[in-house]
């Protein structure tokens, strides 16, 4: 997709059948539809907000006064466990990498609400934001980082293998670009199962 310099997606127009081909191939055909009923694809080709420059506040005056507190609350409950561990990291409670998520909370919260149960998510190394916008406990994913066995992966996975099949989520890859590959497996399953899933590729 070309996208200009000044952030407009005037090019975007010719790119639509390299663009449908691959929402096709993402989620299983153009008819798919998100939770209140309209076409995923044609909530993609609404140029208006691209060009519009006041889109965000357009998005949000969309969204009740208690789904914009629970974006906050999750944003929040975010950054909050990045800075506990990275002052746990330091202290040398976290053994091996921790790479924290700290300023991108907004992008996991904002895709996590458009998520329906039977959707797949994955990611790369980055990962303990994501965790916990799937719905993971933060005790878990905390018990993870320092080893404990009550942790996501017995202790043994530590920053950057942890998975949750019950929450949708598989992990967390510490490779930089294996969760997209995986990620394109996730998509085919969907595709082939017909069961309307998404796979969410960070």
């Amino acid at each position: 997709m070309n996208v200009s310099p000044k952030g407009g997606f005037e090019e975007l127009n010719r790119d639509y059948d390299l663009y449908d081909l691959g929402l096709s191939a993402l989620w299983g055909g153009k008819n798919d539809t998100y939770k209140d009923g309209k076409s995923l694809l044609s909530l993609f080709r609404n140029l208006e907000y691209k060009k519009d420059a006041k889109a965000p506040e357009k998005i949000a005056e969309e969204l009740s006064k208690d789904e914009l507190l629970s974006l906050y609350k999750n944003m929040l409950s975010i950054r909050r466990f990045e800075e506990k561990a990275g002052q746990l990291y330091g202290q040398g409670h976290i053994g091996g990498f921790c790479h924290l998520y700290i300023g991108q909370e907004a992008v996991v919260s904002g895709v996590q609400h458009c998520v329906n149960p039977n959707d797949s998510i994955i990611t790369s190394y980055r990962d303990h934001g994501h965790m916990i916008a799937c719905g993971m406990e933060a005790k878990g994913v905390m018990s993870e980082l320092t080893g404990k066995i009550d942790g996501y992966s017995k202790g043994k996975g530590g920053s950057m293998h942890m998975f949750s099949v019950e929450n949708g989520f598989y992990g967390g890859h510490g490779i930089v670009g294996a969760q997209v590959p995986l990620g394109n497996g996730l998509a085919f399953a969907h595709k082939y199962l017909e069961d309307g899933g998404i796979a969410y590729c960070y």
